[in-house]
């Protein structure tokens, strides 16, 4: 059929392919470094927190040290105490977590054994009681403490104090 106006239409079809990205483009050195990002299992600590887990998947995360990465196998070494999360579906979240962020199908391999590295959940530990610790020398060289101690005889009890945070 002809329009009006004379002139004859015929579909238009049109394929477009992806452009595809030259090794050496911004675009791909920005790509590689985004997976790589992802990848970054030196600072395993700080990798946990990015990763934004929640529940028993951030318990296990929390639990564990970086041992090894092949490009598709994580694996972590797990704090015994906690050998009963292997196998969990605490183990499944993390997995998909750590999928997303790298972009690739991981699986994990988790081995429940001591290591000569800190989890983040025993540096945490141990922060806390260095904090405490310093809370405590605070608390017994402060002048009106002593003063209250000498004067009434009273007695600070350690593992009540606490600081409050402004």
């Amino acid at each position: 059929g002809r329009p009006a106006g004379g002139t004859r239409t015929e579909p238009v079809t049109r394929t477009e392919r992806p452009a595809s990205v030259p090794q050496d483009s911004p675009q791909a050195s920005q790509q590689r470094s985004e997976v790589q990002a992802g990848t970054d299992f030196s600072d395993w600590h700080g990798y946990v927190e990015r990763l934004g887990l929640k529940g028993m998947a951030a318990q296990l995360a929390q639990n564990c040290v970086f041992h090894g990465w092949d490009g598709r196998r994580l694996s972590l070494r797990l704090d015994p105490v906690c050998s009963g999360l292997i196998g969990s579906r605490a183990e499944q979240r993390l997995q998909e977590a750590v999928s997303a962020a790298t972009g690739v199908e991981v699986t994990l391999e988790l081995k429940a054994e001591t290591s000569d590295q800190e989890t983040p959940a025993q540096r945490e530990a141990r922060e806390a009681q260095a904090s405490q610790a310093a809370i405590e020398v605070d608390m017994a060289s402060d002048p009106l403490v002593t003063a209250v101690q000498e004067n009434f005889d009273a007695e600070i009890v350690a593992d009540s104090i606490r600081r409050i945070d402004q």
